[in-house]
């Protein structure tokens, strides 16, 4: 009894129980034995038992049922403790445990637990005592330690409550209370939500946040006395202003081009847009248009009823975009790229310039990139932690080749981004190199190379030479042709971690197209380590996502039966945005990434390297390794992150295998 008292006080929060509760406890224990193989703890399930192990070996793991994929988190031996946290806190285990070998458990039932809280006010004591700790301890572990407010202590939160919609407040339990220029405070009841803070974070686009955790008599209070929304800003005077290449700022003129572009740049960063469209009609009537992409879709940009967009000003928009840009204004026969920034009041913007010749003069699209929006990590992607460990594995390569494959626009690049950046974090004493087309965001611990084709600079070539410069870590924006697949998969053959994009539409298909790149299949066995392949879709805006009913329910169910997401007479309760303020009516809210994620091991390697087809490879895909793009989609659909709509629209009509 003595011994397992022992135990007992060796689990932090049971650090400062007293020796008598802590024996009066250790006589409640029951013993239990466990088979090799045996599931003692289920992921999600409430726990009313926590586990002392006296013999055997344990297994702590996550589970992604859907996608089939497990991923270990650790191993325990005798004299573990595992279960008491979820015991006390009542909340579902966060993770599973199995018996590894045939083991004994003694087992605590969360009754002893209570019986000894009511009737030892020195055992309740210690237990908040060790609660706190252990609670202290996590937050620092997970690096997020959120500072508590009161509310009564601050002032002019009138002016700044409203800041946030009032449908939003309630439903994530929410408040902006502060505001000093572009940065803002938000208090939570619960800021450790993440999902949360990042949809927060989407919607206050343009500020940088600050979250806070304050209590929930303080939100309710403060919640009913500031409950109206803010009258909608206007943005008619904010100032445009473009940086020449020098680093200089200059006021454009008032003239009707450049109106015509800020209001258009307006429309596009308020709306969170990520493209802008200047188009000329092409028809006998003289007439334009200005478009700006939203969460993948193509809209009208709200312009204001003053302005009347024709061909004659979208030419002299283009035109003048052409001179900030730095582009031959002369020039109207040949497409032209250019690149700059803008400041639009308070914010900072870079911009990607490409101008055609169309049918009624020149068409102009702007790619808006944020430079103060930090490059998202894959788990900020990836909303499963076993996948996202899986992802994050085959991004720790020591060395080798890493893919990551999908049509144009499927944010290829952010994945790519994000990868780096988290080899980074892991290890900044490394040399990382980049070569790309253009330079989509700057990193401040790599060195960026562009490609420039005007010169002959070609991603080969700089391939090259970045190898005679000692890197550790090179990305390449795109493998095109057969030079740069063949020394990149070199390179990832001999020491370096090469970082790569292709265009196919699923994993399998990236050795396919090494092979018709003419890249030798030993080499390829060789150097890949991992293929991500991956979609956009739009992702359900969280203040108005609802179940689907009826016919449009069953509908999208078959569909999604046809492209192979759902099994055959399988079923799904289906989630979609109904509309509201917060996302213009269109149920929408960003885009969620669909991916499908091989890692390729031993078995695989051995296959690719002696040239087995296709099928063979398909074949060999293993549970552990392997995530298909229909399971993902599954998963995706039971979390209610994404439109079925769109993600019907975004899938093949037939998935080659889910």
């Amino acid at each position: 009894m003595a011994e397992l008292a022992a135990k007992l006080h060796a689990i932090p929060i049971f650090a400062d129980v007293s020796p008598a509760d802590l024996q009066q406890l250790a006589s409640k224990a029951a013993t239990r034995d466990f088979a090799a193989g045996e599931q003692v703890i289920v992921q999600g399930t409430e726990g009313d038992e926590f586990f002392v192990t006296e013999s055997g070996e344990y297994e702590v793991f996550l589970s992604e049922p859907t996608v089939g994929i497990e991923r270990e988190l650790r191993r325990l031996g005798a004299g573990a403790h595992f279960g008491e946290i979820s015991v006390i806190s009542g909340r579902p285990r966060s993770s599973s445990i199995r018996a590894v070998t045939s083991g004994r458990c003694q087992v605590f039932h969360q009754s002893h637990v209570r019986e000894l809280i009511g009737s030892s006010k020195d055992f309740a004591l210690a237990m908040c005592r060790g609660m706190a700790v252990y609670i202290e301890d996590a937050s620092r572990r997970e690096a997020s330690v959120y500072r508590f407010v009161d509310l009564d202590e601050l002032s002019g939160l009138e002016e700044t409550v409203p800041l946030l919609a009032p449908n939003l407040c309630d439903t994530f339990s929410a408040l902006v209370i502060g505001r000093d220029g572009d940065a803002l405070t938000v208090a939570m009841v619960d800021p450790y939500q993440k999902d949360v803070r990042d949809f927060i974070g989407s919607v206050l686009g343009g500020y940088r946040i600050e979250f806070v955790a304050m209590s929930p008599d303080d939100f309710s209070r403060f919640r009913s006395l500031h409950g109206s929304a803010a009258p909608a800003e206007t943005f008619d005077d904010a100032a445009l202003t473009v940086i020449d290449s020098k680093g200089e700022a200059a006021t454009l003129d008032d003239s009707d081009a450049s109106d015509l572009l800020r209001r258009a740049l307006l429309s596009a960063v308020h709306g969170r847009g990520s493209d802008v469209h200047l188009e000329p009609s092409g028809g006998p009537d003289g007439g334009g248009r200005v478009r700006i992409r939203i969460d993948g879709r193509v809209v009208d940009a709200k312009l204001g009823d003053d302005v009347a967009v024709t061909a004659e000003r979208i030419s002299k928009t283009v035109n003048r975009l052409k001179v900030i840009g730095e582009l031959d204004i002369t020039e109207k026969r040949l497409p032209q790229d250019g690149r700059f920034s803008a400041n639009l009041g308070d914010r900072r913007i870079d911009l990607r310039l490409s101008v055609l010749p169309c049918q009624g003069g020149e068409k102009a699209v702007l790619r808006i990139a944020d430079p103060d929006r930090r490059i998202a990590d894959l788990d900020q992607l990836i909303p499963s932690k076993p996948i996202s460990m899986l992802v994050n594995d085959i991004f720790s390569s020591p060395s080798g080749l890493v893919l990551v494959t999908g049509p144009t626009g499927s944010g290829k690049t952010s994945t790519l981004y994000a990868g780096l950046e988290g080899i980074w974090a892991r290890s900044n004493a490394i040399n990382v190199v980049t070569i790309e087309d253009p330079i989509e965001h700057d990193l401040a611990f790599a060195t960026q190379t562009q490609v420039n084709r005007a010169a002959g600079l070609e991603f080969a070539q700089i391939l090259r030479s970045v190898l005679r410069q000692d890197p550790d870590v090179i990305l390449v924006g795109e493998i095109r042709d057969a030079e740069s697949a063949e020394i990149a998969t070199e390179a990832g053959s001999t020491g370096h971690l090469v970082l790569s994009s292709l265009h196919t539409h699923s994993a399998i298909e990236s050795v396919t197209r090494l092979r018709q790149l003419g890249v030798p299949a030993y080499q390829i066995g060789s150097a890949l380590r991992g293929v991500l392949s991956q979609r956009l879709v739009a992702r359900n805006c969280r203040s108005c996502v609802a179940p689907l009913q009826g016919a449009a329910a069953t509908s999208l169910t078959e569909r999604l039966r046809d492209r192979g997401v759902l099994e055959a007479g399988a079923s799904l309760e289906l989630r979609a945005g109904a509309g509201c303020d917060q996302c213009g009516g269109t149920g929408a809210f960003g885009r969620v990434a669909l991916f499908e994620v091989l890692a390729v091991g031993e078995a695989l390697a051995e296959l690719i390297d002696r040239d087995a087809g296709a099928g063979e490879l398909r074949a060999a895909l293993g549970s552990g390794t392997f995530v298909s793009m229909g399971s993902y989609a599954r998963f995706l659909l039971e979390q209610g992150v994404v439109n079925p709509e769109a993600l019907c629209r975004a899938l093949p009509q037939k998935l080659a295998f889910t």
